[in-house]
């Protein structure tokens, strides 16, 4: 059950990496940019809080916990906000 809650939770940190390029290539202004990543950043909370509720109170398990809830604490050391205009069309 877990697996596909991970899955849901990678595929938000995909859509951030497209929303930083579509944005630097000038596909989106920062206006779009910043209203789209405000609304991914509060799914992303709040998929991260019904994960760890999950693991807590329904799974109920001792087995080692899924590194994925260290990288929903800890994504702005993982996220490299690189900059991509130099693949702009010109």
């Amino acid at each position: 059950m877990t697996g596909i809650f991970n899955f849901a939770y990678r595929s938000v940190r995909e859509i951030e990496t497209l929303l930083l390029l579509s944005r630097d290539l000038n596909y989106l202004t920062s206006k779009n940019y910043s209203e789209l990543q405000s609304e991914l950043d509060l799914f992303a909370k709040k998929l991260g809080a019904f994960m760890n509720y999950i693991e807590k109170n329904v799974i109920k398990t001792d087995r080692k916990r899924d590194l994925s809830a260290f990288f929903r604490q800890k994504k702005e050391a993982l996220v490299h906000r690189e900059n991509f205009s130099n693949l702009a069309r010109p």
